[in-house]
């Protein structure tokens, strides 16, 4: 087995040890703190787009932040423990669970998650905390979308941003969050986005 493979097998392990068989408590956003009265997120009844992170606070007391990251290069999703909700200078956090999306999942049971990868050829290396421009271009897979499956229900959680100006960007510092299958499928090929 390839060393990426067996990188790619450890995070789908963390995945499942973490969230498989856990019920979700409360859902936040943590949004960088833009001086605007309204959120992105709230102008699609079945798409939030969130700039920055999805937290999970599970029954078992874990506090899981969902995250664009670089583990397999920028910007794939990723998460971290988190050992409290913290507040951030120029970031907000938003308490979500009592929203139409999210209600019905309270208390549920996730009982799967699936990945999505994304092929990108890149020329860049991490080299410390930064990424320079360095070789040959080679193909990375990315972990782009989580599909998480909450009993009969689904949600994915992309490393994706939609704007008001339908400039949509993929691969990016951001999360959206879609609630139905078709809006997923609206943006996203099935072909360019595979499961392992």
């Amino acid at each position: 087995m390839s060393v990426a493979k067996n990188i790619e097998n450890r995070y789908i392990d963390r995945i499942n040890s973490n969230f498989v068989g856990k019920k979700i408590e409360k859902i936040f956003y943590e949004e960088i703190g833009y001086e605007i009265d309204s959120e992105f997120w709230e102008h699609s009844k079945n798409i939030h787009s969130i700039d920055m992170n999805v937290i999970f606070q599970l029954d078992t007391g874990k506090i899981l932040q969902i995250k664009w990251d670089n583990e397999f290069g920028c910007y794939g999703v990723g998460f971290e423990e988190l050992s409290e909700i913290k507040f951030k200078d120029g970031f907000k956090i938003i308490d979500v669970t009592e929203n139409q999306n999210w209600i019905d999942k309270i208390n549920r049971e996730i009982s799967s998650v699936e990945v999505y990868w994304a092929n990108i050829e890149s020329q860049y290396h991490s080299f410390l905390t930064i990424y320079i421009t360095k070789g040959r271009k080679k193909i990375t897979r990315l972990p782009m979308t989580w599909k998480i499956n909450i009993q009969e229900e689904s949600i994915w959680i992309s490393a994706f941003e939609i704007t008001e100006s339908e400039n949509n960007y993929y691969k990016a510092d951001h999360l959206s969050v879609f609630f139905k299958e078709e809006n997923f499928e609206k943006y996203f090929l099935k072909d360019d986005y595979k499961l392992k």
